[in-house]
């Protein structure tokens, strides 16, 4: 088997994530392909393909009940809402995500 390595905030040409963890059940999936097949962008918490208003509940419960996020977003991953880049979806990506949302 063939094992490959990644940097966990290692992004693709269009700066979409390399490594996923749907369900932070640490079973991370990694696409070594040069544009990622499937990804969705950061601050798409819904992950409909958009960045908008209807990700705002998505980042509410991302950011403060990842068991319910992940119940009600099954197949999209909390970790869109880490605007800042550091591990976490905390208090320090509401700004960054508001930004999103307007568009800076």
């Amino acid at each position: 088997m063939r094992r490959y390595f990644c940097a966990p905030n290692a992004t693709d040409f269009d700066n979409q994530k390399r490594i996923w963890d749907g369900d932070d059940n640490d079973s991370a999936r990694i696409d070594i392909g040069v544009d990622e097949f499937g990804s969705f962008q950061f601050c798409d918490l819904n992950c409909d393909g958009r960045v908008d208003g209807f990700d705002i509940d998505a980042f509410v419960l991302a950011l403060t009940d990842p068991l319910i996020y992940y119940a009600a977003h099954p197949d999209c991953d909390a970790s869109l809402g880490d605007l800042n880049g550091d591990g976490d979806v905390n208090g320090f990506d509401i700004d960054p995500f508001v930004e999103a949302l307007a568009g800076k």
